[in-house]
């Protein structure tokens, strides 16, 4: 029979060498299932309902974080009143008072807002997550309830205005969703966030910075 004395460290315990080993060998320790994006998720759901923009259950996805073809997109339906209004009035802010979204004002015509309140114009509006790559699909249609009042010189153009500038801000959504998500990535797989990881769930290493719990499962 043969004995094996091996002494192990915490993280605080190892040299300052061996826990940069431990750090570039684990790097992806904290992220290696789906929960470090959860809290993500639920922000960026809870951003989107205030102005309007229900994201569909399950309906995110992402691909990252430094390859050609990353990004972001989510299904969802929106309310134009409700995201005209909200983006106006900053509604965000209810839920992330410090968060900055910098929307451009809406460039269509006051009265053809009014129309769209009113029910005149009726507006259907939807993002698709496409077949393949992560980039929004936005699909939108406008329907004219026939009256002396939709009858406004160049409605169609202030209409085209109004479909360029929502594409462009589900855009810049999107773009937020993706930049939070890779801070938060940034974070999670950080030389502090590990250690603080490591530390909290008692992990053990060799003095080479490798991971060793398993041997203690050995050993009992």
């Amino acid at each position: 029979m043969k004995s094996i004395s091996i002494n192990l460290f915490s993280i605080d315990e190892l040299s300052q060498e061996a826990q940069e080993q431990a750090f570039e060998k684990y790097r992806h320790f904290n992220v290696k299932d789906g929960s470090w994006y959860e809290g993500e998720y639920e922000d960026f759901t809870a951003i989107c309902k205030t102005i309007g923009v229900i994201i569909d259950n399950d309906g995110i996805f992402f691909s990252g974080f430094w390859s050609q073809g990353d990004g972001s997109t989510f299904k969802s339906t929106i309310d134009e009143v409700k995201f005209i209004k909200g983006i106006n009035s900053e509604a965000w802010k209810e839920y992330a008072p410090t968060l900055e979204l910098n929307f451009k004002e809406c460039p269509c015509d006051k009265q053809v807002i009014r129309l769209i309140e009113k029910g005149l114009i009726e507006c259907s509006c939807i993002t698709e997550t496409p077949n393949r790559g992560y980039w929004l699909e936005t699909w939108t249609d406008y329907h004219f309830i026939p009256s002396r009042e939709t009858e406004l010189p160049n409605i169609d153009y202030e209409l085209e205005k109004l479909d360029k500038w929502l594409r462009e801000c589900l855009n810049r959504l999107n773009n937020y969703l993706y930049k939070s998500l890779e801070k938060q990535y940034e974070f999670e797989t950080s030389d502090e966030s590990l250690k603080e990881a490591f530390a909290a769930n008692e992990y053990l290493f060799t003095a080479d910075g490798k991971m060793a719990n398993n041997l203690l499962n050995l050993a009992i």
